[in-house]
């Protein structure tokens, strides 16, 4: 920014003072009784764990309890033995829905590259995107910004993405690929340069490499690769996503 010049900011805008980790992103929500998938508040949200949440999130907003979705696995949405689960609502069916995410190509080369959210309809009540009933059975896929309400009452959602490009410096074989892996699941992609998509730089001790200065430059943590692998076990296991400061590495 200019110094001293005023700027207006938008939801979704990302804020960063010096040149550190004082990250800050934009974020408004306008809807009272409805659930979110992320996590968009009325104020500017330090981003500390949800920055580095990557993959689809459900989460109810009443609540601010997100749902993380990794790739590959089914989510039934239903009042019983759910992943996501919908007690106090009796238009929710047993087995209400299914949520997967799946990337749509196998040669993930392309950093832009999210995984395709998708939702398919199994209730008595009905599943309503944006307001608009879904055909029973038949899977519609999701993005950004959907809302999505589960029967007729107060079961309401919202999809979004928080983008992870994980770009890997000076390690072997065996470490590429098991952060390969955990990245994958979660939803995001790995690369060995830096670009302006990469999220966050990950490295088994710190070397001043060109990747690092970028990762600097930008402003984007660097970590060690046991971040994510715990973070997906955390996401597995149903628990709280670990706290990133302890994995990040300093000079």
């Amino acid at each position: 920014m200019q110094n001293h010049l005023p700027q207006t900011l938008k939801t979704g805008d990302r804020v960063t003072f010096g040149v550190f980790e004082s990250k800050f992103r934009c974020v408004w929500e306008n809807c009272s009784k409805s659930s979110c998938i992320a996590t968009w508040r009325t104020h500017c949200e330090q981003l500390d764990k949800r920055m580095y949440s990557p993959c689809h999130d459900v989460s109810e907003s009443h609540h601010g309890k997100p749902y993380r979705l990794l790739t590959g696995t089914e989510y039934i949405v239903g009042r019983k033995n759910c992943a996501i689960l919908i007690e106090d609502d009796q238009s929710i069916s047993r087995n209400h829905a299914v949520l997967t995410a799946n990337f749509a190509v196998t040669n993930l080369s392309q950093t832009d590259e999210i995984p395709v959210l998708t939702i398919k309809d199994n209730s008595k009540y009905g599943t309503f995107v944006n307001e608009a009933k879904m055909q029973n059975h038949l899977p519609q896929t999701l993005k950004t910004g959907d809302r999505v309400t589960f029967g007729v009452f107060e079961s309401k959602f919202r999809v979004e993405y928080e983008p992870l490009v994980a770009c890997s410096s000076c390690l072997d074989v065996s470490g590429k690929t098991a952060l390969n892996q955990a990245v994958l699941q979660l939803g995001g992609l790995t690369v060995n340069s830096w670009t302006k998509e990469c999220t966050h730089l990950v490295m088994m001790s710190v070397k001043v490499t060109m990747e690092t200065i970028c990762a600097l430059i930008c402003g984007c943590p660097i970590v060690k690769p046991e971040y994510f692998t715990e973070f997906l076990q955390a996401v597995q296991s149903k628990k709280q996503p670990p706290q990133i400061e302890r994995y990040i590495m300093c000079f």
